[in-house]
């Protein structure tokens, strides 16, 4: 016997009895082919675990996505519903306020009016320019800035501002400066603000 099948011999005479073991030669083919079974479930089952542990999540987060449109779509129903209720009155009150284009004509038109009955004078009107978007139905608010001066006594002045609080046309004053003009009790009131469409 070499060296080499003696060192071998050694490790055979511990295995040997294991393997004559008549439980292994029974069961050890058994044992083994679930312990391979079991190996290659586990391989196989990790990847398809995680596939629907993802799945799950995607899921998950779909129909919480779908709550918020199933949310918006109620909204939006109770939104036409409560829009049909208005009657026609206010809802042409509502389109005189925020037109659908800048109609200019219509704004200056408004601004005048607030003059009128009284012996207040507008003069030097100006607007900002206005980009003309020609994408329609963005529905997005729009502003057209404008200023101008008013010359009238302080109670004249009043009553223009509260004409340009109740007019037609939706205008927010951002700034009013008063200047004494020289003769007598005429006031220079110089007036910024913003009128508002939706384009």
């Amino acid at each position: 016997m070499t060296v080499k099948s003696t060192k071998y011999y050694r490790y055979y005479t511990y295995i040997e009895p294991v393997i004559k073991n008549p439980i292994l030669k029974t069961y050890g083919y058994a044992i083994f082919t679930i312990v391979m079974i079991g190996v290659f479930m586990l391989f196989a089952i990790k990847p398809t675990l995680e596939t629907i542990v993802l799945l799950q999540k995607k899921l998950t987060i779909q129909q919480d996505s779908l709550k918020k449109i199933d949310k918006k779509i109620t909204d939006l129903d109770a939104a036409q519903t409560n829009y049909n209720k208005i009657s026609s009155d206010t809802k042409s009150a509502i389109v005189s306020s925020l037109p659908s284009n800048a109609d200019l004509a219509n704004l200056i038109k408004s601004i005048e009016l607030t003059t009128k009955d009284t012996d207040a004078t507008i003069s030097a009107l100006q607007f900002q320019p206005i980009s003309i978007d020609k994408k329609p139905g963005s529905n997005e608010l729009k502003e057209i800035t404008f200023t101008f001066n008013i010359e009238g006594s302080y109670g004249t002045l009043k009553t223009v501002l509260q004409n340009i609080y109740n007019g037609t046309r939706l205008i927010i004053i951002d700034k009013l400066s008063f200047n004494k003009v020289s003769s007598g009790n005429v006031l220079l009131m110089n007036v910024s603000g913003k009128a508002y469409y939706v384009k």
